[in-house]
């Protein structure tokens, strides 16, 4: 089953022929994919996931865009929550977003990661309090960051970022998500639930 319906995780779900006839196959069929001769749900209907075949990871690598605002609200709650904890080496953030935001974001990571989470800790704030004086730009240069040095290695870096996600198991639609020590992936209404999740893979 796991290989006819190209299934990589667990739980996964397969509806049968019999769901294209039913009454609620014309509200549902844009959460499912036709595989075979079943459907299988998209996996943003499962909000908390593990991979078959995970990666040996230890830590949370979030995957982000700043254009969506939850991805904004999970990077204040990732970064209070690990610094109260100070492990903040256990946090690898991915920017995925094609705005400017994420462009400048994953440039800073590169040339100084202590001074860029104090401007995204900084940002995140800012778009809470709905303060549009803390842009992107000014929150870096706050910090320190000259973004004029910046330079035109964008498109390696989000290939990088983008072949590290699919690696974890993700894809860009399931984006803001979590995905804990390379093997439980967390996105939509887990995501309130991901301290209780990690908590729980790490009793100690």
């Amino acid at each position: 089953l796991k290989d006819r319906y190209g299934l990589d995780r667990v739980p996964s779900f397969v509806l049968d022929a019999a769901f294209e006839k039913s009454a609620r196959f014309d509200r549902f069929q844009r959460t499912v994919t036709r595989v075979g001769d079943g459907f299988v749900p998209d996996m943003r209907m499962t909000a908390v996931t593990k991979i078959l075949a995970g990666s040996d990871v230890q830590g949370l690598d979030g995957f982000i865009d700043l254009a969506h605002p939850t991805s904004v609200v999970l990077v204040e709650r990732l970064l209070r929550w690990m610094r109260e904890v100070n492990a903040m080496d256990r946090l690898r953030l991915h920017f995925v977003g094609q705005g400017a935001g994420d462009r400048l974001f994953r440039q800073a990571f590169l040339k100084d990661t202590q001074r860029a989470w104090d401007a995204l800790l900084a940002y995140a704030w800012g778009q809470q309090q709905r303060r549009s004086d803390l842009s992107v730009e000014i929150c870096l240069r706050q910090a320190g960051f000259d973004v004029s040095e910046f330079g035109a290695l964008d498109d390696l870096i989000l290939a990088q970022q983008l072949e590290q996600m699919r690696r974890l198991g993700g894809r860009r639609d399931l984006v803001p998500f979590v995905v804990l020590d390379g093997q439980v992936v967390v996105s939509g209404a887990g995501l309130a639930r991901v301290e209780t999740i990690f908590y729980q893979m790490h009793p100690e």
